[in-house]
């Protein structure tokens, strides 16, 4: 957008300067036509001078010429075949007879109803008539008519003249040299009567209605741009004949005059739109590289870290100084989390070992141990494989605690638990499953492994030789039930619970210091 205001004013002085050049290129057709136009006028206006001296010049000579129609006729013809643009000549009575003319059909003709005959009578000069097309004639004609007078100003006669206007085909040649340009003479009621540089086609056709003529007919004299009476637009100049009551347009095809200034503009405009596009590359260009690259960048570090990845920075790349801010908070940002999480995950490492390790002994604690145990049971229901529980009482440890008070029985659990956990190995699990009871779980142990393993157990204990004296023998002991079964994936862990259970009590009431078993613990019989 930026590009496109930037270049805007270019954009739109180069088209008001194409477009005042295309105004002027029309007004300099206008006068073009327009001069044209004067020039058929011009010549219409030689032709009625060279008119005027020349009927003047027979009403002087016809004086001298004997009274006798065959001398007149003969005299007429001769001059009228002198004169290239005269067709004919003949002398008129004051009653409007032809009396005597070098066209022999003529004699005789009622010419007294004509207005030039009509003018020739009345005013001193010359009297012109409207355009005529004779027969014998190829093009337009007009009559001039003079009247003759004697001294006392009285009409002795009246001589006219029918005068073939050469001047059109002068016209017509001069429009030729232009292509597409047209000439017409049309006479006030809107009469073709000639039309270049096809006469024929045109002559005789009204064009009265046309928008063309009715503007003419208002404006009388002038120039325009407008459809022609062939539909096809042009410049127009078009001037009136007053003396013959006629107008003459000359039209000059706009698409000749425009096609130069057509091209230019054409032209210009490419330029125009190759400088746009390259403005608009050049700003993409600059856009991309200063400002959309580095916050799509700075988008995927700010996404990556939203994502948790936290050892994302903007480093390794050169910012803009506008950004400098963005990625330091960026940067900034990632670091304290980076720290705030590795504090979370240190909490929660922390959170979670209070959650299921005893605090005191350092083995999991009863919530832990069901959780194990209910996810071996189902594993070991998978691989129909044995699973092994000790169930383990510290004996007569509440005398203990009496007798030692509490911080040598903490003492004396705790290494009771180290012993525990060397037991457990890499695939046991040893836990504190309440007060001064203990468990041991062992995965893929039969009755045999698990009895030899709680036996080593409670020799161990008895090996310590930690002094009680409160119990029976002197010194600390433990009493070790066990049960070991083959999950059928429709029990729960309970059962192995309870045998286990059973199992301990049983040794508790055969004097401690021992190990049951219940290997062959019923399932049907226990549920």
């Amino acid at each position: 957008m930026l590009a496109i205001i930037a270049v805007a004013p270019l954009l739109f002085d180069r088209v008001r300067l194409l477009e005042a050049n295309r105004t002027e290129q029309i007004a300099a057709a206008g006068v073009q036509a327009l001069d044209l136009a004067r020039i058929g006028v011009d010549k219409q206006e030689e032709v009625l001078v060279s008119a005027q001296s020349l009927l003047q010049t027979i009403s002087h000579a016809i004086d001298r010429i004997p009274p006798h129609f065959r001398e007149c006729n003969h005299f007429l013809g001769d001059t009228a075949s002198d004169v290239p643009w005269v067709k004919a000549i003949s002398v008129v009575s004051p009653k409007g007879r032809v009396i005597c003319s070098s066209n022999p059909q003529a004699l005789g003709l009622d010419v007294s109803d004509r207005p030039y005959f009509h003018r020739a009578m009345a005013v001193p000069g010359i009297g012109i008539s409207g355009f005529l097309y004779p027969r014998a004639s190829a093009g337009p004609a007009i009559v001039a008519a003079y009247g003759k007078r004697d001294p006392a100003g009285a009409i002795e006669a009246v001589i006219i003249a029918l005068i073939d206007l050469r001047w059109v085909g002068q016209l017509a040649s001069v429009v030729n040299q232009r292509p597409g340009a047209v000439a017409f003479l049309v006479d006030t009621g809107g009469m073709v009567l000639s039309g270049l540089p096809d006469p024929e086609a045109w002559m005789g056709r009204d064009v009265a209605d046309y928008p063309l003529m009715r503007e003419v007919m208002n404006r009388k004299r002038g120039t325009t741009a407008a459809a022609g009476f062939d539909a096809v637009r042009r410049i127009w100049g078009f001037l009136p004949i007053s003396e013959a009551g006629a107008h003459l347009l000359v039209g000059i095809d706009e698409r000749e005059i425009l096609t130069g200034v057509q091209r230019e503009m054409t032209f210009a405009y490419v330029q125009l739109a190759f400088v746009v596009i390259l403005v608009l590359l050049g700003a993409w260009t600059f856009g991309e590289h200063t400002i959309l690259g580095p916050i799509r960048a700075l988008a995927r570090t700010a996404e990556n870290i939203g994502r948790g990845d936290l050892t994302v920075r903007t480093g390794g790349r050169r910012w803009a100084y506008e950004f400098l801010p963005l990625t330091r908070s960026l940067d900034s940002m990632a670091a304290r989390l980076a720290a705030r999480e590795r504090s979370l995950r240190t909490e929660s490492d922390r959170f979670k070992e209070l959650a299921t390790v005893d605090s005191l002994t350092g083995l999991s604690n009863r919530r832990a141990f069901d959780a194990h145990l209910a996810a071996e049971w189902q594993h070991a229901a998978e691989r129909e494989a044995p699973l092994a529980l000790l169930m383990i009482d510290v004996d007569h440890f509440k005398r203990y605690n009496d007798r030692y008070g509490h911080l040598e029985g903490d003492a004396c659990l705790r290494a009771f638990a180290a012993i525990l956990a060397e037991a457990a190995g890499g695939e046991g699990r040893a836990a504190r499953y309440g007060g001064e009871e203990f468990a041991l779980l062992i995965p893929g142990a039969d009755t045999a492994d698990a009895y030899r393993i709680a036996e080593c157990v409670r020799q161990t204990v008895e090996a310590l030789a930690l002094a009680h004296a409160d119990a029976p023998c002197g010194i600390v002991t433990v009493s070790i039930g066990l049960g070991s079964l083959v999950p059928d994936g429709e029990t729960s862990a309970s059962l192995l619970v309870e045998a286990a259970d059973a199992g301990l009590y049983s040794a508790k009431r055969r004097g401690r210091n021992t190990v049951v078993e219940h290997a062959a613990f019923d399932l049907a019989e226990a549920s």
